[in-house]
């Protein structure tokens, strides 16, 4: 035997010395050799014991292990950038508000041990196939009545819409219903769990008075989306309304979204205004179809880059 694959874990750019001596088939052993110098290759940096192996942290041409509790915007712990991402089990990543974590490469995690708070993001730029669960939580104030409906979009794969504020003892999900926007109708129906699928949103009916407290935290958990994939979009005349949304745990830029939708004539295959939906200036509670006014959304001019809040 000339090699010897031994997989020690070691840590990444650290100097480890070994001897070796040999063994024959009659178990007789050589003397040990001389004191061997090897430095492990540096192309990944390890955060553990509350610190970074390299002291500076990962770039985006280097990659990082989490391997010991991490919280982005506490002291010491800032926003990053790394090429790819792995989370151990001994690992927990945060994300905190305001705060972010750029992936050039793959994200391979233990499940729920990458987590981003509200208004956290974790940006990926690369397109491939992600390991491993992550918890996105989203804030959301509800109504003493419980009677009004979130525009709400899964920023992870597999995550039924349902059950993003949990189910009571019996395992009923504290969501009663939630809801699809039918285009060629306008009007919106019941769409049982609200399965899944990138770039759909849905109308999320409050949680339950069960659910006591009316700050609730929204959690999606999955695999974290991410890359380019088409959704189509229905246009029926006189219509043309679609309910989607940002399917990443990251910012969306609206503008660029709207600049690529050109289609081989000049125009767009988008309208320039997006509408977003907000419940604290609604007062009516039955649907209206086409008769809706609309004055519950606020808008945003992609064109223009000019915003309306909501009244």
């Amino acid at each position: 035997v000339t090699s010897y694959l031994v997989d020690l874990n070691l840590l990444p750019n650290t100097q480890y010395y070994y001897r070796v001596r040999a063994l024959n088939s009659n178990l007789c052993e050589s003397p040990n050799s001389n004191v061997i110098p090897v430095l492990t290759k540096n192309d990944a940096v390890v955060w553990y014991n509350a610190k970074w192996s390299n002291v500076s942290g990962p770039t985006e041409n280097l990659n990082s292990i989490i391997r010991d509790a991490y919280k982005v915007g506490d002291p010491g712990r800032p926003s990053f950038e790394t090429k790819n991402l792995k989370v151990e089990s001994n690992g927990l990543l945060t994300i905190g508000k305001d705060q972010h974590v750029t992936v050039h490469g793959l994200i391979n995690t233990v499940d729920d041990k990458i987590v981003v708070e509200d208004d956290g993001m974790i940006h990926q730029i690369s397109q491939g196939d992600n390991t491993g669960k992550i918890t996105v939580k989203r804030n959301v104030t509800f109504t003493t009545a419980r009677q009004q409906y979130n525009y709400m979009i899964s920023p992870v794969k597999d995550q039924k819409m349902k059950y993003i504020f949990g189910a009571d003892g019996s395992g009923v999900p504290y969501i009663q219903y939630v809801m699809r926007l039918n285009e060629p109708t306008n009007v919106f129906v019941n769409d049982g769990d609200g399965i899944y699928a990138q770039g759909k949103g849905y109308a999320v009916k409050e949680a339950k008075t069960a659910y006591v407290s009316n700050d609730g935290v929204a959690f999606f958990k999955g695999i974290p989306a991410n890359g380019d994939f088409e959704y189509p979009l229905s246009n029926t005349p006189n219509r043309g309304y679609n309910l989607s949304g940002n399917p990443y745990p990251s910012h969306l830029d609206l503008k660029k979204l709207y600049d690529d939708s050109k289609n081989s004539e000049g125009g767009h295959y988008i309208s320039s205004t997006f509408r977003f939906w907000d419940n604290k200036s609604n007062d009516v509670i039955g649907q209206q179809g086409g008769s809706y006014q609309g004055y519950a959304y606020a808008l945003f001019n992609a064109s223009s880059g000019v915003g309306t809040k909501a009244p």
